[in-house]
């Protein structure tokens, strides 16, 4: 009974040290150790096949020696030869694969004898019908290997043949995220150099379109002036879509440097309600702001801050009822370490399910208001970038029918500042 239990636990330690160590090395080296003092083996080794070539080898991976006069395997491969299978205390060591039948150098006397090997007993490690090796024990005096001892060695490889494989998944994972990854930086390199071959030819035909439509090129009739102001706001729309494309992939290629200076953000929210009062008011909705008196400005690339409020302004206008509500309120946390802004609606809100994709590229939330708003769902993903670009971080709270607190923050460095109050 004691010597089950201790079986049970040997089993449990190994499986331990597969589920919670990731590297095969760090497996091996605590596997064999643990082997070795179970077994009182004066050396426990796992090798590995390396099935390429005509002269296919097992190569140590890793070796425990329970005595510091035990040698280390003095041989650092394997040959492996087709031989038949060796007679006596060695009858363990010839192993089975899926092609092949080789017996180990374990039952070569001369190898035996190099390696002070008296009695040896190997076990082949494999899982789902794949060899991947053996799991070797060495003795330097005569020793008669129990049918238990072999039968336990073959359920601890078993064990060790789920640790190849799940290395093996783990590897072909990590290759195909790496590649996966280099197709991405090479796509958003690729974007980011396209900038200004896609913006002009954009830009020239918003430009062109502008001019004929205020009839600075000659009169033209009011069906012409229809169209070429449709083309002008689709040039505008398209512009919008690409500009949002080429700084998400400018982010990723890591080529958006930002310019920091002081932001007035009184002004900066003045000019932004100014923006908006045209498209607040066609659906009817108040848009408050109100600055805490201990924030003044804030030091950011004042392009990058004005997108972000933009986004989410506009976002907030978008999917907000007729009659509705917009307010924007900027705080400074209770350490005075960050800048905070809310930017609370009276809108449709954001189902709980949907919240995880909100700052997704390309994501939008599937409800029929949002199916008609117009978008490539990727304002918001900008947005946590260009905040987090800042060193900063965004959020969202948002209940169906009440609406939606969209909250970021900035470090404040030197925004903190004298006491003003503002209210626009």
């Amino acid at each position: 009974m004691e010597r089950r239990f201790q079986r049970e636990n040997l089993l449990r330690r190994i499986v331990e040290i597969i589920n919670n160590a990731m590297e095969m090395e760090t497996i091996l080296k605590r596997i064999v150790q643990e082997i070795g003092l179970f077994f009182q083996a004066d050396r426990c080794l796992v090798c590995q096949y390396d099935m390429e070539g005509e002269n296919p080898s097992m190569n140590p991976l890793s070796e425990y020696r329970r005595r510091e006069e035990t040698q280390p395997i003095r041989a650092t491969v394997y040959p492996k030869r087709r031989a038949e299978a060796p007679t006596g205390n060695f009858a363990e060591l010839t192993l089975i694969t899926r092609t092949f039948q080789y017996a180990l150098p374990e039952a070569d006397p001369g190898y035996r004898r190099e390696n002070h090997i008296k009695s040896a007993l190997a076990v082949e490690i494999h899982y789902r019908g794949t060899s991947y090796g053996a799991l070797i024990l060495h003795q330097a005096e005569p020793r008669v290997w129990e049918p238990g001892e072999a039968a336990l060695l073959q359920i601890i490889a078993l064990n060790i043949g789920v640790a190849f494989y799940q290395a093996q998944l783990y590897q072909q994972e990590k290759s195909a995220k790496l590649a996966a990854e280099a197709a991405n930086h090479k796509k958003s390199l690729f974007l980011a150099s396209m900038s200004h071959e896609l913006r002009t030819p954009l830009n020239s035909i918003i430009g062109y379109s502008e001019m004929i439509e205020q009839g600075m090129t000659g009169e033209i009739t009011e069906k012409q002036r229809r169209f070429i102001h449709n083309v002008s706001l689709s040039g505008r729309h398209l512009l919008e879509l690409v500009n949002e494309i080429l700084d998400i992939s400018k982010i990723e290629a890591g080529k958006l440097n930002l310019s920091i200076d002081w932001v007035d953000l009184r002004k900066l929210l003045a000019q932004l309600i100014d923006v908006f009062s045209e498209l607040a008011s066609a659906k009817n909705i108040v848009i408050t702001s109100h600055i805490h008196q201990d924030v003044l400005g804030l030091e950011a690339d004042p392009g990058r801050l004005k997108q972000i409020f933009i986004n989410l302004i506009s976002n907030a206008i978008k999917f907000n009822h007729q009659d509705g509500r917009v307010d924007i309120e900027i705080y400074p946390s209770l350490d005075k370490e960050w800048v905070l802004c809310e930017i609370r609606d009276t809108g449709y809100g954001i189902p709980e399910d949907k919240m995880p994709e909100l700052f997704s590229e390309f994501y939008q939330v599937d409800n029929s208001y949002a199916r008609q708003q117009e978008g490539t769902g990727l304002g918001l993903a900008l947005t946590k970038r260009l905040v987090e670009l800042h060193g900063g971080t965004i959020h969202v709270e948002s209940t169906v029918g009440v609406g939606s607190v969209f909250t970021f923050q900035l470090p404040a460095k030197a925004a903190i500042a004298a006491p003003l109050l503002s209210s626009v």
